[in-house]
């Protein structure tokens, strides 16, 4: 955002580099108290500290001289690069962290007339459904409590029946009404699914 900002302003780029390292000196004098007060600082600590900035000095140094040979247009498209890499970098870094700690997933399969996208986001399991004949369908896995007594005991009844040892319920809403689909299973093998209203 800044490199934006300090890019569009008028200034040079030797003024650019400055002020980008005034303001890390800053955040990093503001680390340093912190790291302090947290009780963060031991021999080795100080030993990486001395090496980042000796490293530090040897860039400012030979950042004159490269500076020097960079014309100011390529500079400004490194700047924009280096936002738009960054940029990307974030925005994946993010979205893999949400898949990672909500446990979400997502699939895509097609089916005979139509396809099928599949989300699980937590526990919770969703799915959109387009076929020519139906149009499309939001599915989502429910417990079977939330069945009327009847239905549930008229689903698990047909489940023994089968001998299936895994139920699961979806509510199919379509554009007109809601129904419902049982899928039986026996030794995590599908082998039956009903549809009912």
């Amino acid at each position: 955002m800044f490199n934006k900002f300090y890019l569009r302003c008028g200034m040079s780029k030797e003024e650019i580099v400055a002020t980008r390292a005034a303001n890390e000196i800053l955040l990093h004098l503001i680390k340093l108290v912190l790291y302090a007060l947290f009780g963060l600082i031991n021999a080795k600590v100080i030993a990486f500290g001395l090496i980042t900035a000796f490293a530090a000095i040897v860039s400012t140094l030979s950042a004159k001289k490269v500076l020097s040979w960079v014309s100011d247009v390529f500079f400004k498209k490194i700047g924009y690069s280096a936002m738009a890499v960054s940029g990307v970098a974030l925005l994946i870094q993010s979205i893999t962290g949400v898949v990672s700690d909500k446990q979400a997933d997502f699939s895509l399969n097609p089916l005979q007339q139509g396809l099928e996208a599949k989300i699980r986001w937590q526990h919770a399991n969703f799915s959109f459904e387009f076929t020519i004949d139906d149009g499309i369908e939001f599915e989502q896995v429910i417990p079977t409590s939330d069945l009327d007594p009847d239905r549930k005991t008229q689903i698990e009844r047909y489940g023994a029946d089968i001998n299936a040892d895994t139920i699961v319920i979806e509510a199919v809403y379509g554009s007109e009404k809601k129904t419902y689909e049982a899928y039986f299973f026996r030794n995590r093998e599908f082998i039956k699914k009903i549809e009912f209203d």
